[in-house]
């Protein structure tokens, strides 16, 4: 695998937990998730859609999984069991979002690994709000309805207590 990624045109890294690491790569034409591990390359999707991105949830073998269907650019979420087979359908994978009408951005995984925090426009078609998404119950709280676009910075603090997103300010270039 490792020659593939080489020969790629275009790899990137995703996340990393101990000496596991998270990669997108376009190897197959498409891009899909992989994971490197003590020199080793293995497939998780080989999905007929895009992967967009994911990360690690700690304290689990397994990964959040953001991507579109068809190119249609409305992200939703998936939970991947990594020591499965790769994942050759949707079906193989625990759908955290329902709604291809709306798009689901990943904007962050608190470091206990229960908590995702999603970006999504489903409250409001043209406005970006920040969700909180319990991976153990479902339960799903509004954070920040801001009335305006919102997009993913650098997640959560390394306690979970803080959110970093993104959100217009008051005057132009200022966010």
């Amino acid at each position: 695998m490792l020659r593939e990624l080489l020969r790629a045109r275009s790899t990137a890294a995703l996340d990393s937990a101990g000496d596991h690491l998270l990669v997108r790569t376009d190897a197959t034409g498409l891009d899909q998730l992989a994971e490197w591990h003590a020199g080793v390359g293995r497939p998780l999707t080989a999905f007929d859609e895009r992967v967009t991105t994911a990360r690690y949830r700690p304290g689990h073998r397994q990964a959040l999984v953001e991507g579109d269907a068809g190119g249609n650019e409305r992200s939703q979420l998936w939970l991947l069991d990594l020591d499965g087979p790769p994942a050759r359908d949707r079906s193989m994978v625990q759908a955290l979002t329902h709604d291809p009408g709306t798009v689901h951005l990943l904007a962050g995984m608190s470091p206990d690994g229960r908590r995702v925090a999603v970006l999504s426009n489903r409250r409001d078609r043209a406005a970006f709000d920040v969700w909180l998404l319990d991976l153990d119950t479902g339960d799903e709280r509004l954070l920040h309805d801001g009335g305006g676009w919102c997009q993913p910075a650098s997640g959560f603090s390394p306690d979970g207590r803080w959110l970093s997103v993104l959100c217009p300010g008051p005057r132009p270039m200022d966010t």
